[in-house]
C-alpha cells in the first residue's frame, strides 16, 4: 500500500518480497544492476537479526553501500540498533503518507548532498 501511495506522489517505485531472496528465487547480485536506487525502503521482518543480515548483504553489493535506508516496521517489531547499515530513519506502519513523504524526501535530499 505504501509503495502504491508513493508512486501516486510521483516517486519511481519498485519492490521485491524478501521471501524471494530468502528462498533463493532472486540473487541479491541481480538487484544491483548498473544504476543503484536512490533510496531503500526496507520492511523489517521477524526475526530482526536475520532481516538485517539480508540488508547488510544487499548493501555490500557494488554501488549499494552509499544508498540511504528507511526502515519500515510494525509497532510489534523490535526496534534494531539504528547504527545499522545506512539506516537514516524508521517509520512505524501504518504511517501517514505525509510523514512518509517528508522522511523519504529528507533521506533523498541528504543522500544527494553527500554524493555531491
Amino acid at each position: 500500500m505504501l509503495c502504491s501511495r508513493l508512486r501516486n506522489l510521483g516517486f519511481a517505485v519498485s519492490w521485491l518480497y524478501m521471501d524471494e531472496l530468502r528462498h533463493g528465487r532472486i540473487e541479491p547480485e541481480a538487484l544491483a544492476g548498473s544504476d543503484p536506487p536512490d533510496l531503500i525502503l526496507y520492511d523489517l521482518d521477524a526475526p530482526v537479526d536475520a532481516s538485517l543480515l539480508l540488508l547488510t548483504r544487499f548493501r555490500s553489493l557494488p554501488g549499494m553501500g552509499g544508498v540511504p535506508v528507511v526502515l519500515l516496521r510494525t509497532a510489534q517489531t523490535p526496534l534494531p540498533p539504528l547504527d545499522g547499515p545506512g539506516i537514516v530513519a524508521v517509520l512505524t506502519r501504518p504511517c501517514e503518507p505525509a510523514l512518509a513523504r517528508t522522511i523519504i524526501e529528507a533521506a533523498l535530499r541528504d543522500g544527494l548532498d553527500e554524493a555531491a
